[in-house]
């Protein structure tokens, strides 16, 4: 394996590939099985708040929309009278 910058540019398919090499000529020591499980978990938190966000943009679209129409219905209430 070459330098760190050679390492970056693989494919994940590529770094799987040798990692599953370099498994094969060594045992794993714990921290592969916590790094798996704080991966997993960081996987997790990011799917949860990508939800999150998903939630604050449709309220902020709501609260914009109501926004609007509150300003019409004021403007429409002002003029009328």
């Amino acid at each position: 394996m070459g330098a760190y910058r050679d390492l970056l540019q693989k494919t994940d398919a590529e770094v799987e590939a040798l990692y599953d090499a370099a498994m094969g000529h060594t045992s794993p020591g714990l921290s592969l099985y916590r790094d798996e499980l704080f991966r997993r978990d960081a996987a997790r938190r990011d799917r949860e708040l990508l939800g999150l966000t998903r939630q604050i943009r449709w309220l902020t679209i709501a609260v914009a929309v109501g926004t609007i129409l509150a300003l019409v219905l004021a403007i429409a209430a002002l003029t009328a009278s």
